[in-house]
């Protein structure tokens, strides 16, 4: 398709976001390299996440002004896996910044997102990864898309998935539209967890085959 746009005739502009390059795309492409945030805005936001009021009880960061730094620097400063590795803090290790740094490998952003599902329950894992299914941008998802991909829950239990996976930040709604987000690096690795009996759930939903394309930007 990228192919095929660049040998036909024409004054558009593409703005792709990718972790990997485009080979064969490289003599006609411009490359600008998006950085994580500073030190200083990126420690801001790691304050500001730990300080936001969610449905659930989470434990307050603790540690010192390096701790926070080197919490940044381990994430590159990169945004999303800082909002996932501050939720997977509070849940999961009360909090406490230095003994998480000390059990993650450094900036093992695949292996942060594996860790936060891998703490899922088994009704947010099945949410999860039937909703990844969803191009968010094109068909907005509301509550009633996630009542439809868990049939044999109740409301309230359904309530609680949603909530859980918003308080791990898997899961964020539009404050315009109100439609539920998420993040395309979390679709990703969602579709993958994604069990042939869920993929024919979803497909008896919606009607069409499941699939998706990986490969998404980080920012």
């Amino acid at each position: 398709l990228f192919k095929q746009i660049i040998e036909s005739e024409h004054k558009s502009k593409f703005l792709i976001t990718s972790r990997e390059e485009f080979i064969e795309l490289s003599p006609s492409c411009y490359r600008i390299n998006l950085e994580g945030l500073s030190l200083e805005d990126g420690v801001e936001l790691v304050e500001i996440l730990s300080s936001e009021k969610k449905t659930r009880e989470l434990s307050p960061l603790k540690g010192s002004k390096k701790d926070l730094e080197d919490f940044v620097k381990h994430y590159l400063g990169i945004p999303k896996i800082l909002e996932l590795a501050v939720s997977l803090v509070q849940m999961e290790f009360k909090g406490d910044i230095r003994e998480f740094l000390n059990s993650s490998p450094p900036t093992a952003f695949e292996r942060t997102l594996e860790q936060v599902l891998e703490r899922l329950s088994t009704n947010e894992k099945r949410c999860l990864s039937r909703i990844s299914i969803y191009q968010t941008q094109q068909y907005p998802l509301f509550e009633e898309g996630i009542y439809a991909q868990l049939p044999d829950l109740i409301p309230q239990e359904v309530r609680e998935v949603i909530s859980g996976l918003k308080c791990r930040r898997l899961l964020s709604v539009d404050p315009v539209s109100g439609a539920f987000i998420i993040h395309p690096f979390v679709t990703e690795q969602s579709y993958k967890i994604l069990t042939p009996k869920d993929a024919e759930c979803c497909q008896n939903i919606t009607g069409s085959e499941c699939s998706f394309s990986g490969n998404s930007s980080l920012l």
